[in-house]
């Protein structure tokens, strides 16, 4: 059922991996990249079912990945400070 692109234990292992990880050591890009693969787990229909099992399995997993508001702050400042240019 989770298979396809959303290999269900490909995914987990890659998201409990990178939960590891200190948000604060990624970069940029880095960081960008895993906000658009947990945006594709959220709104893809393909993927509803993996997300689903990543939420029941362990919402701490689900939560250690998908921070909106640090993609949204980082935005916010970034303007601000072209503001100031």
């Amino acid at each position: 059922a989770c298979e396809g692109i959303f290999s269900k234990d490909l995914v987990i292992l890659l998201l409990m991996q990178v939960s590891k990880v200190p948000r604060s050591s990624l970069t940029d890009a880095e960081d960008r990249a895993l906000h658009q693969v947990m945006l594709s787990l959220l709104h893809d229909p393909k993927a509803s079912e993996l997300k689903d099992v990543i939420d029941s399995d362990s919402n701490e997993l689900w939560e250690s990945c998908y921070r909106p508001e640090e993609v949204v702050l980082e935005a916010t400042d970034t303007k601000a400070l072209e503001a100031l240019k």
